[in-house]
């Protein structure tokens, strides 16, 4: 029988209270185009030495995926899974101004080190001495449900026991400069934001936030929005469900947490929080509804 999937916890930051779920009552007003995260005082978390020689997405990560971990009262996970859109685009931008300014000669490897990818999963490894499955996906607003994805089969089939799925990506100015021309951001939409989430997922229930029921990544957009929910729950098995069941989607979240490519991990994590504080029974998250491709995710009650 295919093991059972639970979400012991899930942490954020981003523009709310970060490390916090007071958004759940009290979220912050958004305002203006463009607006970065409330970072928490990474002194408590980081040495100093260590967090000097850091870009500020990767101190956003560590602390996400730390915390959670000590929600979850595990101390190295199984698997590392974690989806970046574009990475850590502070380091990538310094490293590109380097070249442009001093050439390829006396460069130092440190930015470009820190700019690639899988840079944050292997820091997060490296910080926890953990040296098992340990995967980047960077697939735009898919790459958390990549993630996820990646996670759920794996648990499923018996391969390990728990994970650490994150989802961070940063918007600087210059980022949000290029995105904006490029369309992906628009006056009168919600601000850009930027966005870190982390959650242990395990196959143990005790203490869990909720149960994830299913988790696809779609690459059709043909179908309705009542025709994915009703498939959604079909497929979680909730098909002749009754209860409280919320809907879960973008339009309903960029005016809590903007706009950003990790929207779809903000989404779930907000999920897991509403089903486990008792807010709803079900919750139906379709999110990356602007792009190319959805995630939907379905969690319930833990039972």
């Amino acid at each position: 029988m295919p093991e059972r999937i639970f979400i012991k916890s899930a942490c954020q930051i981003s523009c709310q209270s970060p490390l916090a779920e007071e958004w759940i009552d009290s979220p912050v007003a958004l305002s203006g185009n463009y607006l970065r995260s409330q970072d928490p005082k990474f002194s408590d978390f980081i040495p100093p030495m260590h967090s000097r020689r850091m870009g500020l997405l990767l101190k956003r990560a560590v602390v996400t995926s730390e915390v959670a971990l000590r929600k979850a009262g595990i101390t190295v996970p199984d698997a590392i899974i974690t989806g970046t859109a574009l990475g850590c685009m502070e380091n990538t931008e310094k490293f590109l101004g380097k070249i442009c300014r001093e050439g390829e000669n006396m460069l130092s490897p440190t930015d470009f080190m820190q700019s690639t990818h899988n840079t944050i999963s292997s820091l997060i490894a490296i910080r926890l001495h953990a040296n098992g499955y340990n995967c980047t996906y960077s697939h735009g607003e898919s790459s958390f449900g990549s993630a996820l994805l990646d996670a759920a089969v794996q648990m499923r089939l018996g391969k390990i026991r728990n994970a650490l799925v994150g989802c961070h990506d940063e918007t600087t100015e210059e980022t949000f400069r290029i995105l904006t021309h490029a369309g992906y951001f628009s006056e009168g939409e919600a601000p850009a934001t930027e966005l870190s989430v982390s959650m242990v997922l395990s196959t143990d229930p005790d203490g869990a936030l909720c149960e994830l029921r299913s988790v696809s990544v779609e690459n059709s957009h043909s179908r309705t929005a009542d025709d994915v929910y009703r498939e959604a729950l079909a497929k979680a098995g909730l098909a002749d469900f009754r209860g409280d069941v919320k809907i879960l989607s973008d339009e309903g979240f960029s005016p809590i947490f903007g706009k950003n490519l990790s929207l779809p991990a903000a989404e779930v994590y907000a999920g897991a929080q509403m089903v486990g504080n008792g807010r709803c029974s079900v919750a139906v998250i379709v999110g990356g509804s602007c792009g190319r491709s959805r995630t939907v995710v379905v969690l319930s009650e833990k039972c």
